[in-house]
């Protein structure tokens, strides 16, 4: 395994320890962050704080300065089996029904000029008492992503 490979899974862990620990122990919502490994084999962490629709701008921005070769983002986003009610709110699952949707936590593993090469998901279960619970990691695949940057 190459110390490029090493870092890569010390990031990968770290985002899925991170995500369950902000949302299980400090019970706060995710702000979406980047864990970035530079050319320098550094490992710097980024939060990415603005408009959805200014993000994509930001992270360029960010992996550019930091001359990032590869980068996890961890996202917290609500999901829906009910793609075609989904549509019914222009594909806003956020705004659907409490009982038609529920929240995941995400992490997309993203290399230079490769694209995603890994993805995680777990499903965040909410207790009675309001206090939020992270499930198992499942890998997953994604096609396409509006947030994701690949050249930088």
């Amino acid at each position: 395994m190459t110390k490029e490979e090493e870092l890569l899974d010390v990031i990968e862990e770290a985002s899925k320890r991170g995500a369950k620990y902000n949302i299980e122990i400090l019970d706060q919502e995710l702000i979406p962050t980047l864990l970035i490994l530079t050319n320098a084999d550094n490992i710097k962490m980024v939060a990415i704080v603005g408009e959805k629709e200014e993000m994509p701008d930001m992270m360029a921005k960010v992996l550019f300065q930091e001359q990032a070769k590869a980068y996890a983002i961890i996202l917290e986003a609500w999901c829906t089996p009910f793609l075609e009610k989904a549509m019914e709110y222009d594909g806003k699952v956020r705004d659907m029904p409490l009982d038609d949707k529920f929240e995941i936590v995400n992490v997309l593993m993203v290399k230079r000029n490769v694209g995603i090469y890994k993805y995680f998901t777990a499903r965040i279960e909410t207790k009675h008492n309001g206090s939020r619970k992270v499930g198992d990691w499942e890998d997953g695949t994604v096609k396409g992503n509006s947030i994701v940057i690949t050249n930088w």
